[in-house]
């Protein structure tokens, strides 16, 4: 199993895909590409281009909320947040084979409610545990 997913950004020094290629050269096995400001044909020529990569290192690819474009490219998933499309139509659109991966936020009766939305996921992603003050 996979557990450590690295999620791309973007900074003056190094573009999305640069991002993921050095994690994948690092022997991160999980890439998100998570480009939530581009448009879809910016998202769609990255993803193009980190397909190969990630085939190469024997890494999974999931697209950050983008379902259709998941499916169009073929690639192994997509994530979705609360606010993006209901797991289950995105299941229906993709199938049994591709991974949808689900954002759990919330804790106590919230976390339990908000679970039922996740039953159809293979990936649940957190946020930090602690709040710290360093």
């Amino acid at each position: 199993m996979v557990s450590l997913q690295f999620i791309t950004h973007q900074t003056e020094r190094y573009s999305y895909l640069e991002s993921a290629r050095m994690a994948l050269e690092g022997g991160c096995k999980w890439i998100q590409l998570r480009m939530k400001e581009a448009p879809l044909e910016e998202v769609e020529a990255v993803a193009l281009q980190l397909k190969p990569l990630c085939k190469e290192h024997e890494a999974i690819l999931v697209l950050d909320d983008h379902v259709e474009l998941a499916r169009k490219l073929e690639v192994d998933g997509v994530h979705l947040g609360k606010k993006d499309m209901p797991i289950d139509q995105a299941r229906q659109i993709l199938g049994e084979a591709f991974i949808i991966g689900g954002t759990a936020r919330h804790s106590g009766q919230e976390q339990t409610a908000h679970s039922h939305k996740l039953r159809n996921v293979q990936a649940v992603y957190t946020e930090r545990v602690y709040d710290l003050q360093t």
